[in-house]
């Protein structure tokens, strides 16, 4: 896989020379290669000093980023340069800071109230899109044994995602998934009835993509009062609306001096979901004495002391209050989207190209990376 870490133009003299644009990629190996911008003309020059004008933030040399490869223990320092592909890669290899003789540290992730139950897969879809794309439906169980069963046929839509609607500055855009399937002999809808909320998880892929993960909600079936065959429908939510039955895990040993920062603070609150998802961060508002490097994340540097998180009486918060109070700091949103938690500044929406960072569900630090927002008509999507 491979992500977009720098963008720039040159131009040369003339009056009718067009400015022309580049981006810059390195995947996981430390590889670079380059693309053009959609919509805009190549640049096509293999030298930035054959251009008159360079609107590049980086000279010969520097820094653009650098990450581990935890698999292979390798850390990637990528900078840049003025022959094309315009950056070159500097390789330690077994490096300790990622992950060489001993684990890679990560931070730790808070007591679960929900406890952390294995979940094993229970029944299973597959079917093909409208496109010919490949489907997987996945209904994990925490009470499970045995090999997954397969759900033979689906219903007219057997998978709907749909985002719910809301108001602009609503801090959560909850996700639900519409499931359907038909009831024959082989699958009757009782099989999913449960008091608890978190009994069975959906796990949705497209063209092995995630696209969805959360859990069928206890209420959220319905069927028709008949005799097989006929139609199910079976809903699925992104858990965000559990977690106000549960108060901030402050953590362990906690005195009037310690400090989390806000990225840790997401961590925390998503670990109680209990679905294990990356999360992106898109925030961009630095105090002036902070790095603005494409690796250094706002939210990663200023902190806060979780002590705070409480009400006007001392109560500590529900994690949803302080997710909510967190994103309304910040003038950001929450959504899950392709089996990611993205938490967005939303003024950032309106750039054409925004930075965004990207962790596991722990908050360890993976990669940063140029997003781009501008979309062409008629162009890829």
């Amino acid at each position: 896989m491979a992500w977009e870490i720098d963008r720039f133009s040159g131009k040369r003299s003339g009056f009718n020379q067009p400015r022309r644009y580049i981006r810059i990629l390195v995947d996981d190996n430390g590889i670079i290669s380059t693309a053009g911008v959609e919509g805009e003309v190549d640049l096509n020059l293999d030298r930035l000093s054959d251009y008159n004008s360079v609107d590049r933030r980086y000279f010969p040399g520097d820094l653009i980023t650098d990450f581990c490869n935890t698999t292979t223990h390798t850390h990637y320092y990528i900078r840049a340069q003025d022959e094309r592909p315009f950056a070159y890669t500097e390789t330690v290899i077994n490096a300790p800071e990622c992950g060489y003789l001993e684990p890679l540290p990560e931070p730790a992730v808070p007591v679960n109230p929900f406890g952390n139950p294995v979940y094993v897969p229970y029944r299973v879809m597959d079917f093909c899109d409208i496109d010919g794309v490949n489907v997987n439906v996945l209904i994990s169980s925490n009470k499970y044994s045995g090999l997954p069963l397969p759900i033979e046929v689906g219903g007219k839509s057997p998978v709907v995602l749909s985002y719910k609607e809301v108001e602009r500055f609503d801090v959560f855009r909850p996700v639900e998934c519409k499931l359907s399937f038909v009831v024959e002999s082989n699958f009757a809808l009782e099989e999913l009835y449960a008091n608890d909320e978190r009994s069975f998880q959906v796990t949705i892929t497209k063209g092995g993509q995630v696209k969805f993960k959360g859990y069928i909600m206890p209420s959220g079936g319905s069927e028709a009062f008949v005799s097989p065959p006929y139609e199910v429908n079976i809903r699925a939510t992104d858990s965000i609306g559990g977690l106000k039955a549960v108060t901030y895990p402050v953590p362990v040993g906690s005195t009037t001096d310690i400090k989390q920062s806000f990225k840790d603070i997401l961590a925390y609150c998503f670990a109680v979901t209990n679905l294990n998802l990356d999360i992106i961060t898109v925030c961009n508002l630095y105090e002036a004495t902070m790095p603005t490097g494409l690796n250094d994340d706002p939210m990663s540097l200023a902190s806060i002391n979780p002590l705070r998180l409480s009400n006007d009486n001392g109560t500590t918060l529900t994690v949803y209050d302080v997710l909510e109070k967190v994103a309304q700091a910040w003038g950001a949103f929450i959504v899950q989207r392709d089996g990611v938690w993205y938490f967005v500044r939303e003024n950032e929406l309106s750039n054409p190209i925004i930075r965004s960072r990207r962790y596991n569900y722990k908050g360890l630090f993976l990669y940063g990376e140029n997003l781009q927002t501008k979309r062409v008509i008629g162009g890829v999507l």
